[in-house]
C-alpha cells in the first residue's frame, strides 16, 4: 500500500509539474499569453484586442495590429459598444502614426457614433482636427469636453492653445488664466500665456512667462527657442545673444540641430 501511494504521489507531482510548465510557456510573455487566450476563447474580442496592443506598442508592427483590431470588431464582447469604440480609437492612433489623417478622423467619428461620450476619442479628435486646421470641429469637440469638465486645467490650456493657433490671443488668455489658477506650476500653460502676450506685442510680459516656464522645466529646449524668438520680435539684440548663449551652454549641438528640424 505504501508503494502504491508513493507511486501515485510521484505521478501526481509529475503531472502538476508538467501542467505548470505548459502554463508557464503560455504566460512567458504578453504575446504568448494572449495567443493562448485566443485559442481557449476563439470567439472573444478581448484577447485579440490585447494581442493587437502588443504588436502596436512594444514591437511597432502596425499593420499586424490593424488586422487584429479589425478581427476584434467582429468578435463577442460583454460590452460591445465600449469594445468597438475602444478598438476604433486604437486603430485611429495607428493611422495617426501613418499620417493618414482623413482615416484617423473617420475612425474617431465611428468610435463616437457607437459611444458618443467616449472621452479618449473626443480628445484625439480635437488634436487631429487642429492638425488639419479644421478649427470648427476642434472647437466643437473641445467645447463638449469642457462642458463636462469645466475645471480641467489641461482642457482649458488646450482651448487657449487652439485660440492662439487661430490668431485669437485675447480669447486665449481668458482660458489660459483660468487654467493657471487651477494648475499654477504647469510649464505648458506658462509658455502658452507667453505666446499670447507675444502675439499682442507685450514682449516683456511674454518673456516673464517664458522664463517661468523655463524655471519649472529647465531641460525643456523649446522654451529657449521661445525666448530667442520673443527677443527677436522685440528687437532686443542683447537678449537674443544672451538666450542663444544659454541655449548652447545647456544643450548639445546634436539636440539643438534635432529641434531645428522639427
Amino acid at each position: 500500500m505504501r508503494l502504491i501511494l508513493l507511486s501515485f504521489l510521484i505521478c501526481l507531482l509529475i503531472g502538476l509539474g508538467s501542467a505548470t510548465y505548459i502554463r508557464n510557456l503560455a504566460w512567458q510573455n504578453e504575446r504568448s499569453l494572449w495567443e493562448d487566450a485566443m485559442q481557449k476563447a476563439p470567439g472573444r474580442a478581448r484577447p485579440v484586442y490585447n494581442l493587437a496592443r502588443h504588436y502596436y506598442k512594444p514591437t511597432g508592427q502596425l499593420d499586424t495590429a490593424l488586422g487584429l483590431y479589425e478581427k476584434a470588431l467582429n468578435l463577442n464582447s460583454p460590452s460591445p459598444n465600449y469594445t468597438a469604440a475602444l478598438t476604433y480609437n486604437a486603430m485611429a492612433t495607428i493611422y495617426n502614426l501613418k499620417n493618414d489623417y482623413p482615416k484617423v478622423i473617420a475612425l474617431l467619428k465611428k468610435s463616437l457614433s457607437v459611444l458618443p461620450k467616449f472621452e479618449a476619442a473626443q480628445y484625439n479628435l480635437v488634436l487631429v482636427s487642429a492638425k488639419v486646421r479644421d478649427w470648427d470641429q476642434a472647437d466643437e469637440t473641445l467645447s463638449s469636453l469642457l462642458s463636462k469638465h469645466p475645471h480641467n486645467s489641461y482642457y482649458l490650456y488646450l482651448k487657449g492653445a487652439l485660440l492662439n493657433q487661430q490668431n485669437q490671443p485675447e480669447g486665449a488668455l481668458k482660458y489660459l488664466r483660468s487654467a493657471l489658477r487651477i494648475n499654477p506650476r504647469d510649464k505648458m500653460i506658462m509658455a502658452a500665456i507667453g505666446q499670447s502676450f507675444g502675439m499682442v506685442g507685450n514682449y516683456q510680459r511674454a518673456e516673464w512667462f517664458y522664463r517661468q516656464a523655463r524655471r519649472i522645466a529647465p531641460r525643456d529646449i523649446v522654451t529657449y527657442f521661445c525666448l530667442i524668438e520673443n527677443s527677436l520680435n522685440a528687437g532686443d539684440a542683447a537678449n537674443v545673444a544672451r538666450y542663444t548663449l544659454e541655449l548652447f551652454a545647456t544643450f548639445s549641438h546634436k539636440k539643438i540641430d534635432a529641434q531645428l528640424k522639427v
